[in-house]
C-alpha cells in the first residue's frame, strides 16, 4: 500500500490528503502433489497448495483433463474431498490454501489426467498447472511354478512347488487346477486357515510357508490309463486375493504323460537261404532318445532269450502320422545266430517306463541247401 501525504505550513490550517494504492499479487501454485505410482493398497490421495494474498477472494480446485475440456474433479464419483487446509499467517500478507482429494483405486482409469487450478475472482485471473496423469500399477506380485516341464508315465505321481511373493496383500484362496486338451478340473483348494498337509482325491498339498512368501508343495497322482499318444497336462497354481482389483495371479507347469511304444512289430522274410543276403526288421513308433529297439531269439535249448548282435545293424528314424517317430532297425541275417533258433521277437526297452515291451514272436523259415 502506498500513501501520498500533504501538509500546509506557515501557521495555516493543516490539511491532509491520503491516497492508498494496493498492489495485489497473483495466486501462486506452490505444490501440486501426485505420487509417481499408485498401488491398490497405497495412499490414494493427491493435493494442491496455493499461496494467495490475505484479503483476496480466491478459489482453488482440481480438474479432470478431458482432451480440450475440463471438469471439476468433484463431478467424478471416484474422487472425494478429504481435507481442506487454510493457513492464514505466512507473513508478508499472504496465506496458503491446500486441498486434498482421495480416489477409489477400482473406479479410476490408469492414465487419468488431472490439473490444479487457482482462480482470483477480483483480478479475474486463473493460474493452472499442466495436466498430469495418475499412474496406476499392479503390485509386484509374482507366482512361479517349478519345475516348468516334467516327463512321466501313467499312474505315477508328480510334485510341483508353487512359490508366490504376495508382499502385504492378503490372499483369499489358492487353487491347483488341472487341464488337458479337452477339460479343466479344480483339484485342490487351500484357505489361509487350512492346516497342513491338505488331502484331496487326486492331489495332496503341504504348505511350507504362507506369510509374505508362500511356498506350497503339490503332489498329484496321475491316472493309470495308458494313452495311445503322449498327453500334455497343465498344472496351474492360482492365487485369489481379498482385494479383487489384483485379479488372479498364476503360473503353469507342463507335465507330459508318456505313451508306451506302439506298433511294435518284427518283420521276417518268407524264407532265409544261407547263400542269399537277407534281413530282419524291428519297427516301432517310439521316442528314439529314451527307448532302445533290439532283436532277441529264443533257442530251443535255452531258458533265457539272447540279444542279437548289432554289428552292421542299421537304424532309421522316419516321421510318422502316428504317435512319435517311426524307428526301424534292420539286422543283416547272421546264420550262426539263426542256428537252433526257435522263435524271434523285437523288444523296445523304455527307460522312462522302466520296462521292456515285446512284439509277437515269429519263427523264421530257414532253407538249407547242401
Amino acid at each position: 500500500m502506498y500513501k501520498c501525504h500533504f501538509e500546509m505550513s506557515e501557521n495555516l490550517n493543516t490539511e491532509f490528503a491520503e491516497l492508498a494504492l494496493t498492489v495485489e499479487d497473483r495466486p501462486n501454485i506452490t505444490e501440486f502433489h501426485i505420487e509417481d505410482f499408485y498401488y491398490s493398497i497405497s495412499n490414494h490421495t493427491l493435493s494442491c497448495s496455493v499461496t494467495i494474498a490475505s484479503n483476496s477472494a480466491k478459489d482453488i480446485r482440481l480438474q479432470l483433463c478431458l482432451g480440450n475440456s475440463y471438469i471439476s474433479i468433484s463431478e467424478d464419483p471416484a474422487f472425494t474431498l478429504s481435507l481442506f487446509s487454510d493457513v492464514k499467517d505466512l507473513g508478508k500478507c499472504t496465506h496458503q490454501k491446500t486441498v486434498f482429494y482421495a480416489f477409489d483405486f477400482a473406479m479410476v482409469t490408469n492414465g487419468t489426467f488431472v490439473r490444479c487450478v487457482a482462480i482470483d475472482l477480483k483480478l479475474n485471473t486463473t493460474v493452472t498447472t499442466e495436466c498430469v496423469p495418475l499412474v496406476l500399477r499392479s503390485p509386484d506380485i509374482s507366482v512361479t511354478v517349478e519345475p516348468k516341464n516334467q516327463l512321466t508315465v501313467p499312474g505315477s505321481t508328480v510334485e510341483i512347488l508353487c512359490h508366490a511373493n504376495v508382499s502385504n496383500y492378503e490372499w483369499k484362496e489358492i487353487h491347483l487346477d488341472y487341464a488337458n486338451d479337452t477339460a479343466t478340473q479344480r483339484m485342490l483348494t487351500i484357505l489361509p486357515t487350512a492346516l497342513s498337509p491338505i488331502f484331496g482325491n487326486k492331489a495332496n498339498a503341504t504348505v511350507l510357508s504362507k506369510n509374505d512368501n508362500i511356498n506350497i508343495s503339490f503332489v498329484v497322482r496321475l491316472p493309470e490309463d495308458v494313452p495311445y499318444c503322449n498327453i500334455k497336462k497343465e498344472l496351474t497354481c492360482n492365487i485369489e486375493f481379498l482385494d479383487k482389483t489384483l485379479g488372479i495371479k498364476n503360473d503353469t507347469g507342463i507335465v507330459i504323460v508318456k505313451a508306451p511304444p506302439t506298433n511294435l512289430t518284427i518283420e521276417l522274410e518268407n524264407e532265409y537261404v544261407q547263400v542269399i543276403d537277407s534281413t530282419i526288421n524291428c519297427t516301432a513308433n517310439m521316442d528314439p532318445k529314451n527307448t532302445i529297439l533290439f532283436l532277441i531269439r529264443q533257442q530251443t535249448t535255452a531258458h533265457e532269450p539272447t540279444i542279437a548282435p548289432t554289428i552292421n545293424a542299421q537304424t532309421f528314424v522316419e516321421q510318422s502320422i502316428d504317435c512319435g517317430p517311426k524307428v526301424r532297425v534292420v539286422y543283416p541275417v547272421d546264420f550262426t545266430f539263426l542256428q537252433d533258433t526257435n522263435i524271434l521277437a523285437c523288444v523296445a526297452s523304455d527307460k522312462d517306463f522302466g520296462k521292456n515291451f515285446t512284439s509277437e514272436y515269429k519263427t523264421p523259415f530257414i532253407l538249407i541247401i547242401n
